[in-house]
């Protein structure tokens, strides 16, 4: 409230008595009704069903980060075309190569393709243990070649099948015979050339061979 304003209205305060007084008296002082001055309309409080802004915004959804494309390779089992005539003279004859990646013995988790991840230049990448295991009731053995070579730079276009020159797949079977339910476990080695360029992702088809020793 200003001075004006209470200046104004301090002089309707009036004494209820008149006359003297003796010191013993009190004098009171008795306010009058003001009127509401507009400038002290308190406005009135948020309705209580008002929505209340949030103190932490949302935090803006982060843009993904691009997929990487997987280098993997998909195994086949194939039997040898000398197989195949052997089996068909004797029709109790099978002959079967599993593919597990745990021993077979305990877990059969049937393997398909390999996962070779991140693939440096310059640097050998090993696949995971695979155990193969002889499932038919002829003695095998085993040879492999890798195919259908496909290669992506990093916008996804596709480039020749020539870089497969810079890729050397071995593995550690030592072409001995594998018995009827016999497990061997094996593992392939990528090694990439030092002097690959371009390629951002990869894929091959391994197709293992298996002929019967009988």
């Amino acid at each position: 409230m200003s001075a004006q304003y209470f200046n104004q209205y301090f002089s309707n305060y009036v004494l209820t008595n008149s006359g003297s007084q003796s010191p013993s008296q009190s004098t009171e002082l008795k306010p009058i009704e003001l009127p509401t001055s507009p400038s002290l309309i308190v406005p009135a409080s948020r309705p209580s069903s008002m929505p209340i802004a949030p103190s932490i915004q949302p935090t803006p959804a982060s843009t993904p980060a691009p997929t990487e494309q997987p280098n993997d390779s998909a195994i086949e089992i194939i039997p040898s075309p000398n197989a195949s005539s052997s089996a068909a003279s004797a029709p109790s004859s099978t002959l079967k190569l599993s593919l597990y990646r745990s021993n077979p013995v305990r877990s059969q988790q049937v393997l398909q393709n390999i996962d070779w991840g991140q693939i440096v230049a310059g640097q050998e990448k090993k696949s995971p243990t695979i155990y193969f295991r002889n499932e038919g009731n002829l003695p095998l053995t085993m040879s492999f070649s890798p195919s259908d070579w496909a290669f992506k730079d990093s916008s996804g276009n596709p480039l020749p099948q020539s870089y497969s020159k810079y890729f050397t797949l071995t593995w550690n079977y030592d072409n001995t015979r594998i018995n009827p339910n016999e497990v061997r476990q094996i593992i392939f080695s990528l090694l990439v050339s030092p002097d690959l360029k371009d390629v951002a992702s990869f894929s091959f088809n391994l197709v293992v061979t298996i002929t019967s020793t009988m």
